[in-house]
């Protein structure tokens, strides 16, 4: 992994990823750089001399699967190189060999990573068609939402509550549509929209009423209580093309 060191960009190897190479367990990795009650650890050792820790080693952290912050350390190159050198045998040889491969993978990949990307002009040419191409369909998309909020304006400026209402009605039932799916779909998109439930704000409603003829319907709520504009501006968006024919209907019988 890299590690940003005073400003420069460091590759380093993970204590846990180093027992692994090893074979030894994490906590014997930890003792040996940190010590114990009675034996100096590496790091007391190299502080006592005036030498820079981290040259060698980094202390860091992790979290277990418990969440729990766990002390590990990165270790550099001549961290490593510090770790091999007190392995003796089959061991030592081992994890030099993986410890040594895997500062040349990293050394690699960041290699990789600061070279300049290399495109070619028909790879260009791709980019900047697609990228019109994208532009055109947003451009067309923009010009059917500013079409849309015209119609939107042009059937809803100037017409009364009643007929609102009226057209909401009708809408619910046009041409044999089941109008308890209509209204259901009406209502779930305003609670949607809005973060108002107009049937349950509706059944709370009649629940105080004492006498049966107080109560409403979920329509003559929204009435009453100034829903009707916007309810009917969602409708709009649902039903436009029922809408319009209802509306060119009434224009002709007034």
């Amino acid at each position: 992994m890299n590690n940003k060191l005073q400003g420069k960009e460091t590759l380093v190897l993970d204590s846990r990823e180093a027992a692994d190479m090893m074979e030894v367990n994490h906590w014997e990795v930890l003792r040996k750089l940190e010590g114990s009650k009675d034996r100096k650890g590496y790091i007391e050792i190299l502080t006592d001399n005036q030498m820079v820790v981290s040259d060698y080693f980094i202390k860091s952290s992790y979290k277990d699967s418990s969440g729990k912050k766990n002390t590990c350390y990165l270790l550099t190159r001549m961290g490593c190189e510090f770790l091999a050198n007190k392995f003796t045998g089959e061991k030592g040889v081992i994890f030099t060999a993986r410890y040594v491969k895997r500062f040349n993978e990293m050394e690699q990949a960041l290699k990789e990573k600061e070279q300049p990307l290399k495109i070619d002009s028909k790879f260009m040419y791709q980019i900047a068609q697609q990228l019109e191409e994208k532009e055109s369909r947003i451009a067309e998309q923009q010009k059917e939402i500013e079409h849309k909020k015209e119609v939107i304006k042009g059937v809803t400026d100037d017409i009364d509550i009643y007929t609102k209402r009226n057209v909401l009605n009708k809408v619910v039932r046009y041409k044999g549509a089941n109008f308890s799916e209509r209204w259901n779909e009406l209502y779930d998109r305003f609670r949607e929209v809005h973060s108002v439930d107009l049937k349950a704000r509706c059944k709370g409603y009649n629940m105080k009423q004492k006498k049966k003829k107080d109560q409403l319907s979920t329509i003559k709520y929204a009435e009453k209580f100034g829903y009707i504009d916007e309810l009917y501006k969602i409708a709009l968006k649902l039903y436009e093309t029922d809408i319009n024919q209802i509306l060119k209907h009434l224009q002709k019988i007034a």
